[in-house]
């Protein structure tokens, strides 16, 4: 896989240079995408959601790579994960997983995968926008702002909202406690 230039962290990129590279990574790399929906973080909670999203696309990546004969020797995953966490991984996958605090801004397929993730999720805000109008998707993906606040203050959540995640949060929205 060719290293494509100009590839770091995406929180430290704009938009636009973010969906050019993409265009490049798209072409030169090899990548899974498991999104943890909103019924599952609903349903099982965020964390438990996230960890069957990541182990799922672990488990898919790596499938690919066999297919290519590469064996990985690990994958490194960003983040302050716990140590039990990680025993969730053993189970599921086939090879070591490393998590580590700033990764995206040290290793190159982190940041890459960064940048991949970012514009799918960006992908589906944007969509989201066109279904549900007025809640501001499309511009803050995902992130509440103001205008997001007096929306669901005014029409409640939209299905796309994890509505069983924060209820403090939730509570504070309806009470008129935030922005």
């Amino acid at each position: 896989m060719k290293k494509v230039h100009g590839v770091k962290d995406s929180k430290k990129l704009t938009h636009k240079q973010r969906l050019k590279l993409f265009g490049k990574l798209h072409y030169h790399s090899i990548y899974s995408i498991v999104p943890a929906t909103v019924n599952s973080i609903n349903s099982v909670g965020i964390y438990k959601a996230r960890n069957y999203a990541i182990a799922s696309a672990l488990e898919s990546l790596y499938l690919q790579l066999l297919g290519m004969n590469i064996k990985p020797e690990k994958a490194v995953i960003d983040g302050p994960f716990s140590k039990g966490w990680m025993n969730y991984f053993k189970s599921k996958i086939a090879i070591p997983v490393e998590c580590m605090v700033n990764a995206d801004e040290i290793i190159y397929q982190v940041s890459a995968a960064s940048i991949v993730a970012r514009i799918y999720a960006d992908a589906l805000f944007t969509g989201f926008g066109s279904f549900y109008p007025g809640y501001n998707i499309e511009r803050n993906h995902g992130s509440p702002d103001k205008v997001m606040y007096e929306k669901i203050r005014k029409d409640g959540a939209c299905p796309y909202m994890r509505v069983n995640y924060g209820q403090s949060w939730w509570k504070k929205i309806q009470e008129g406690k935030t922005k």
